[in-house]
């Protein structure tokens, strides 16, 4: 690596395991070894107002006495391909709402550790803003892979609803975790009025 000033540097490269391994170590030639903490894995880089790009990339961060080229030693282990997935999220509707949206139902392709699933696993999102998932967002075990999730007082607004699980802290019965998550939107109107189809344009 050649940094492009003394100092701190932040690296971004492609990820040579394109999302199949898990970083083990980062340790530079003179034996340093950078923390985790400076060194991550991404598979989706978030733009500003555009859409995801689901990218796998590999992230570090260090610090450089001089632009001399440094050599790193990145050690890799196979991620286990058999961890929990969200495989739907029901409840969203498919036509605009005129009704609050309160509860979804989210289901897995195994058995879940339910004390594993909280709320801060949960993200929603309203006309693009920050989080206003709350702790009075409870989830609800109905079976060991299915689980409601309650979010009535929080979703009373006009606009679009975007919700998120993230599996990354859902472990499984055998205390594996998830990676990915699963997402679904919606649109409800309750106040005001909304177009919902136009008649009698020429087809």
């Amino acid at each position: 690596v050649t940094a492009s000033d003394t100092g701190w540097n932040y690296i971004k490269l492609s990820d040579p395991g394109n999302g199949l391994y898990e970083l083990v170590s980062v340790t530079r030639s003179n034996g340093q070894i950078i923390p985790l903490n400076n060194a991550w894995l991404t598979f989706v880089t978030l733009p500003v107002s555009r859409k995801p790009l689901y990218e796998n990339k590999f992230h570090f961060v260090d610090t450089f006495p001089s632009v001399t080229p440094v050599t790193y030693t990145v050690v890799w282990k196979p991620k286990n391909l058999n961890v929990p997935k969200v495989i739907s999220i029901d409840g969203a509707p498919a036509q605009v709402s005129t009704t609050p949206v309160q509860q979804l139902t989210v289901v897995f392709d195994k058995a879940i550790n339910a004390v594993s699933f909280t709320y801060q696993d949960l993200a929603l999102t309203f006309q693009g803003g920050t989080n206003i998932i709350t702790p009075a967002v409870t989830v609800t075990k109905v079976d060991s892979v299915t689980f409601t999730i309650n979010f009535s007082g929080i979703t009373s607004g006009n606009g679009f609803y975007n919700f998120t699980v993230q599996a990354a802290g859902i472990a499984d019965i055998y205390g594996i975790n998830g990676t990915v998550g699963k997402n679904t939107t919606w649109s409800q109107f309750l106040t005001v009025p909304t177009v919902q189809a136009y008649q009698g344009l020429p087809v």
